[in-house]
């Protein structure tokens, strides 16, 4: 086999690799569970989300397509899931869903109303425990896909209609 192509595709990999290994299962949100994330959140023409990435911007281009007056911001670390992501919004034709190839670390999180995550909880305590105690918004909701953050000191409520759903965590600093 030709060394380069060989490098390519352990680059390829590699990118998709890394993160599922240290943030969150290689998974996209599951399409049944969109329009629950969109009723739990409840969005406001004014308001601003953030989708800290995984996959493929899923549950930030359900929820623009669905509220032409708010602003969506998806960022993801990974190349490849960025370009697949950057297509899908190419012909998606959605105008307020602005992707960034960015770690979630050198965000700012003081501007958004809320952040949706699906991380696991040992990942977040020791990453971005302190970002999102510091920076957020103390009316802002961090909405966690799947997995309970169980460290969260304040507020949280745990959506789950019946069995077949996954569940949904809503935590504000309240």
């Amino acid at each position: 086999m030709n060394p380069l192509l060989n490098f390519f595709l352990l680059i390829i990999i590699a990118s998709l690799a890394i993160p599922s290994l240290s943030i969150a299962p290689f998974a996209p949100t599951r399409k049944k569970d969109l329009k629950r994330i969109h009723t739990i959140m409840n969005l406001k023409k004014w308001q601003k989300v953030l989708e800290i990435g995984f996959w493929d911007a899923r549950v930030s281009s359900y929820l623009a397509k669905n509220n032409k007056e708010s602003d969506f911001i998806w960022i993801e670390l990974s190349p490849i899931l960025f370009i697949i992501a950057k297509i899908n919004l190419f012909f998606s034709h959605t105008k307020n869903l602005k992707l960034k190839l960015k770690n979630a670390f050198k965000e700012d999180f003081k501007s958004y109303d809320y952040i949706y995550i699906f991380w696991m909880p040992d990942v977040l305590k020791n990453k971005l425990k302190e970002k999102f105690i510091k920076e957020m918004k103390p009316w802002a909701k961090i909405i966690s896909y799947s997995f309970d953050i169980e460290w969260w000191p304040w507020k949280k409520i745990k959506d789950k209609p019946s069995p077949e759903f996954l569940s949904i965590y809503i935590m504000t600093k309240e």
